[in-house]
């Protein structure tokens, strides 16, 4: 393939267009046999262009909306939470509603995730003629975290000796670094990625890992990050004091599933929380 993006042993296109009062970009990916793998399909309103980045002409905007989509399929590489079988992964950029762009990392810290992401570029590295580096902003988009989050965590990282910086002029904190034994040690003994969940915790974690994929987790950040609340509260094993927060959680994620489904079905102006069944059945019907 030809005029196209390496990325971490993957290759990129993406392409922008316009529409009235938005630009939608779509970037896809393909494997190292160039068969498509996935795709991110970035819808960026104006009036976000606007209000969030000081842009005026569509241009800049279809641009912006380029850019985007490229730092939202780095960041899925990155992470290895991408899909495969062609699915399209939608992300939107809104004045005003839901944003699916901070969808969190379901159960993943940030380190844990940086460590994984590191070592995932360690075996790349030998099968490419570059020399591959993180999309800090592509990861912070995809974890639901700033960059200076990341750009921090990977500031402690190389302090510990976690990673390095592979050449003279490159800077750890810009992902431009390479996993040291130091740091595969760190990543073997790290609780949140080795350690084997109990029964009801494995429960949980199955569940909620089928309802953290991509097609679900971007569309409906807001309902996933309730339903992580419940769980943590529920294998905190802190007693029955907690029980009514845990119903709450349930109860919030349900409203906002339900107001995102009647953006996401361009149906009219979300009710309030309180009659999200009433949302439900605008869907339905």
């Amino acid at each position: 393939m030809e005029g196209v993006e390496r990325y971490q042993g993957y290759s990129l296109t993406v392409e922008g267009q316009r529409k009235p009062q938005l630009s939608i970009a779509v970037a896809w990916v393909y494997d190292e046999r160039d068969t498509r793998l996935f795709g991110v399909k970035m819808t960026v309103e104006d009036l976000f262009a606007r209000r969030f980045q000081g842009l005026q002409d569509p241009e800049p905007i279809t641009e912006l909306a380029i850019t985007f989509a490229r730092r939202w399929a780095h960041g899925l590489i990155d992470t290895c939470m991408h899909p495969e079988d062609g699915e399209v992964v939608e992300q939107f950029r809104r004045a005003a509603g839901p944003d699916s762009s901070v969808a969190p990392a379901l159960g993943v810290p940030l380190k844990a995730a940086l460590l994984e992401a590191f070592a995932r570029m360690d075996r790349v590295s030998g099968r490419v003629d570059y020399a591959p580096q993180l999309d800090v902003e592509g990861l912070a988009d995809v974890l639901g975290v700033s960059p200076e989050s990341v750009k921090e965590e990977l500031q402690e990282m190389a302090t510990r000796g976690w990673i390095e910086a592979y050449g003279y002029d490159r800077i750890p904190t810009a992902g431009q670094a390479r996993i040291t034994t130091r740091g595969y040690d760190a990543r073997s003994e790290s609780p949140s990625v080795a350690a084997p969940l109990g029964g009801l915790e494995k429960v949980l974690s199955q569940s909620l890992q089928a309802l953290a994929a991509p097609s679900f987790r971007t569309q409906y950040p807001a309902a996933l990050a309730e339903l992580q609340k419940a769980v943590e509260l529920l294998v905190a094993h802190d007693g029955s004091s907690k029980y009514g927060l845990i119903g709450y959680a349930c109860r919030n994620a349900m409203q906002e599933f339900a107001i995102a489904l009647v953006y996401h079905h361009n149906l009219q102006t979300p009710p309030a929380k309180t009659a999200s069944t009433v949302a439900v059945r605008l869907v339905i019907a």
